[in-house]
């Protein structure tokens, strides 16, 4: 019941500063932040009551990371598609405690198999590996005036034109994180074969 306004209100928050950004946000839209946040609230609270303690801790942990990942990405905007080095690596902490927590799991529990955990490890890896190439693909399409990307014939060298420095840098990680997602994808499917 209460999923789909509280959908309702993010997508038009999203759409609106998509639109517009934080200007007048809270002065034209203050019903649908506090619905949205209320919204989300609720249905926590829901599930840690009428379903069960576990599930509760797992949709906050799900919640959480939502928030951290919108944020990042508010963050990584802003700052013209700079990630400063100390949220690199924790970051890359946090891929890799979400990558091994599925394993981790399996080997504790007697319904799960370690095959079970490997195969939701390679996914979690996977989907995050796909989504940072698709987003910056995304975003490289969407600069194509301004920031052209240069492949050459053979895939790599990679170059991205940077107007700030009138000058071309290294533009490899979308394209090696896509690669990289195609080596776990193809070491899961022989894990799956033999």
């Amino acid at each position: 019941m209460l999923f789909i306004p509280t959908l309702a209100h993010g997508i038009l928050l999203a759409l609106r500063y998509v639109d517009r950004g934080t200007e007048d946000l809270w002065k034209s839209f203050k019903g649908l932040v506090v619905g949205f946040i209320l919204g989300m609230l609720l249905m926590l609270v829901a599930v840690f009551l009428f379903v069960h303690w576990i599930d509760g801790l797992i949709f906050f942990a799900a919640l959480a990371f939502l928030i951290y990942v919108v944020i990042q990405l508010y963050m990584y905007i802003r700052d013209g598609f700079y990630m400063r080095p100390i949220w690199l690596n924790i970051n890359r902490v946090i891929i890799f405690g979400l990558t091994i927590t599925s394993f981790c799991i399996s080997l504790g529990t007697d319904s799960f198999s370690m095959y079970a955990g490997a195969s939701y490890s390679c996914l979690t890896l996977l989907f995050l590996m796909w989504s940072f190439a698709v987003f910056h693909f995304i975003v490289d399409f969407s600069e194509v005036e301004d920031r052209p990307v240069y492949y050459s014939i053979t895939l790599f060298p990679i170059f991205k034109y940077d107007p700030k420095k009138n000058d071309v840098e290294d533009h490899y990680t979308p394209t090696s994180a896509w690669i990289a997602g195609v080596l776990v994808l193809l070491g899961w499917a022989f894990l799956t074969a033999h």
